[in-house]
């Protein structure tokens, strides 16, 4: 978590997944800090940090992030659908160890019998 911009207004927070009540609660606390610009143990906390710098800089960074999604995506409903995924999406599932969360994989199913 940190903050962008020249102006100093752009507060982020990467690599969360969202899930439990806890790390929310700490994450949003630990925000709400940083952009109040308080001095407090939140604000202070070793997940405060600068952005890093291994990332590549926009539009590279969102068109490989969709790509990778779309792939992890495209390989989950072929498998749920009993097909085999083609070689692109196995690589990324299985090289990434990632899934896409169960609620957005539905949805598009649903969406795709409709």
């Amino acid at each position: 978590m940190g903050t962008l911009g020249k102006a100093r207004n752009i507060h982020y927070g990467i690599g969360y997944g969202g899930n439990g009540v806890a790390p929310s609660n700490l994450i949003g606390r630990t925000l709400a800090s940083v952009a109040l610009e308080r001095d407090d143990d939140h604000a202070r906390s070793p997940l405060v940090s600068d952005p890093p710098s291994y990332l590549p800089p926009e539009p590279f960074r969102f068109v490989a992030a969709r790509a990778m999604r779309s792939a992890i995506e495209r390989y989950e409903i072929l498998e749920d659908e009993g097909k085999r995924p083609d070689p692109v999406s196995n690589l990324l599932r299985r090289g990434l160890g990632m899934s896409v969360p169960r609620g957005v994989e539905v949805n598009r199913l649903l969406r795709r019998r409709d």
